[in-house]
């Protein structure tokens, strides 16, 4: 996946793919992971590409995009579908995005073993079902907030052996271990109670840590999947609404003195004219492509 900037926002990767034949050679050209710590294990027979999409307009029309280009002389994208009888979801590779690919056959070294990555369900329906009923109800009633904070541990290839640490059950829990990155100082950083664990890892959400690193694998946890754009929009609702409403009960109970009211009032009208100010500033995004979901190469 693409780095993050010191503002969060995603960058073009830079450096290279390191081949490899077994996991040995990424245990001694790689080190370990600057996010898991776990150390990077070689994945053989990948598919490289840019983005992912899934639209069988916009793969036909990249692909008369691509074959006008190529006609020019001019460079253009590679589009192609991984299964051939599945029109709707392709793979798309921009033009220079090859340039750090490895030697087409070739092991490539990776944190996880992605072809491994499997969850042995063959049900989708089944599937989205039990990601609603979890996801959406611990985001809906708050009892995933109780997991904020705590590692998950699992097996290799994702199934057999998969369960939350009990030993990052206890608080304080660390979210980051102190270590060192590029030549740079990570500090150690903790949480004490469910509320305090989801506040540092939405911070960490938003903005890039030390040396361009995203959240921490301990924030896995907070903000579990919920895959149903109602439900989505339903709780986010509520939550909005409890927080308003907290937010005024707070400015209550501050408003019994004036003069902490007035000052308390003007705080939140800086904060939320900081935030406006935040947004104004955020880049003008490309015109949507279809491609929108990056992939192993970027």
């Amino acid at each position: 996946m693409a780095p993050l900037n010191e503002k969060g926002e995603t960058v073009e990767r830079k450096g290279f793919h390191v081949e490899c034949n077994t996991d040995l050679d990424c245990f001694s050209r790689c080190g370990s992971h600057p996010v898991t710590g776990m150390h990077y294990v070689c994945t053989h027979n990948l598919e490289l590409y840019s983005h992912a999409g899934y639209s069988k307009k916009a793969y036909k029309s990249l692909v008369a995009d691509s074959a006008a280009l190529r006609a020019k002389g001019e460079a253009h994208v590679e589009v192609w579908l991984p299964e051939a009888h599945d029109e709707n979801f392709y793979l798309m590779e921009e033009a220079g995005d090859d340039k750090f690919d490895i030697e087409r056959g070739s092991g490539v070294c990776t944190d996880t073993h992605i072809d491994y990555m499997h969850t042995g369900c063959m049900d989708g329906a089944g599937a989205l079902s039990t990601m609603s009923l979890t996801g959406c109800s611990g985001k809906a009633f708050g009892w995933a907030n109780f997991f904020c904070g705590s590692e998950v541990d699992f097996d290799e290839d994702f199934v057999s052996n998969v369960g939350i640490s009990a030993r990052t059950l206890l608080y304080p829990r660390v979210l980051v271990e102190e270590s060192m990155i590029n030549g740079k100082a990570q500090l150690r950083q903790t949480c004490w109670n469910p509320l305090d664990c989801m506040d540092k890892c939405d911070y960490m959400e938003r903005h890039a840590r030390d040396n361009g690193l995203p959240a921490p694998t301990a924030c896995a946890l907070c903000d579990p999947p919920c895959p149903s754009n109602p439900g989505t929009s339903l709780i986010s609702t509520v939550h909005a609404f409890v927080d308003d409403v907290a937010s005024a009960l707070r400015l209550a109970a501050i408003c019994i003195n004036p003069v902490a009211c007035v000052c308390q009032i003007l705080m939140m009208v800086r904060k939320r004219d900081s935030n406006l100010l935040k947004v104004r500033q955020v880049p003008t995004p490309r015109p949507p492509t279809g491609a929108d979901q990056a992939g192993v190469d970027q």
